[in-house]
């Protein structure tokens, strides 16, 4: 059995019930919108209005790390800088080779970069295709001659 609640009209999938019932009543149900008076940023709830204006608008970083002088604009920056920065020991590790990560998205990285041979960033011109969306970037501007803006 999965821990996961779906949203029947859109899909989005949780993993507790109350935060399923609060996405269907905000997104699906609530006939009030908010808007933001910077840019088209728009919402069904009030508390996410002012997230947005405090995050995107006055770059407010109101989580700041107790070991170095680093600081972040929501709490899951601050906890994945602490577990890749600050935590000593690499917790996720390969099981198909030695290599050990600190953070899942890099194991899950390597994973399909290493030993999958996943290649999902594909040159829109010849077909070719790269692990890394950076190394895409320099096969455009060293064989395509073509330069980001």
């Amino acid at each position: 059995m999965s821990n996961r609640f779906s949203c029947d009209k859109c899909k989005k999938t949780f993993t507790r019930k109350d935060s399923l019932n609060r996405h269907i009543n905000s997104v699906h149900k609530s006939k009030t919108v908010y808007f933001c008076n910077l840019c088209d940023f728009t919402t069904s709830r009030k508390d996410n209005l002012g997230r947005h204006i405090r995050q995107v608008h006055e770059k407010q970083r109101m989580y700041k790390c107790n070991y170095c002088e680093e600081s972040f604009q929501q709490q899951s920056h601050l906890s994945r800088h602490l577990n890749s920065v600050h935590n000593k020991s690499a917790s996720f590790e390969c099981h198909q080779c030695d290599a050990s990560f600190k953070r899942k998205d890099s194991l899950q990285r390597h994973i399909r970069g290493v030993h999958q041979n996943i290649r999902p960033h594909i040159c829109a011109i010849c077909d070719e295709s790269f692990k890394l969306p950076h190394h895409l970037k320099d096969h455009m501007r060293l064989i395509h001659s073509i330069k980001e803006e």
